[in-house]
């Protein structure tokens, strides 16, 4: 017989209802991997490479190709995501949402 293989829904839904620290840890996470499928899109629609965009941002290109791949640990710096937005005529938003929003965290318009 098989091994059932669990959803993470299945698994996760009680933890991020029950556990304050593991919701903080999910959303960071969930965060940081969604902010680096925005950049990695935007950059690749504008044509650009993580070179280029980092020069521009003015940081280097490790930095770009951490942030596009979400290994880092901790979130982007606000200030960095502003620059990036501004390379490519955007604005970073920050919106208070309700916490059972099913909504993207991170979004690109």
């Amino acid at each position: 017989m098989a091994p059932k293989h669990l959803k993470f829904a299945e698994v996760a839904a009680p933890r991020l209802k029950n556990d304050p620290e593991f919701r903080r840890a999910y959303e960071q996470r969930r965060f940081i991997q969604e902010t680096a499928v925005a950049v990695r899109q935007l950059r690749e629609q504008a044509g650009l490479t993580q070179a280029e965009l980092a020069k521009r941002v003015g940081v280097s290109q490790p930095v770009i190709a951490r942030l596009e791949k979400g290994q880092d640990d901790r979130a982007p710096r606000f200030e960095t995501l502003r620059r990036i937005g501004e390379v490519f005529g955007r604005q970073v938003e920050v919106v208070f949402s309700g916490k059972k929003s099913k909504a993207p965290m991170v979004s690109v318009e």
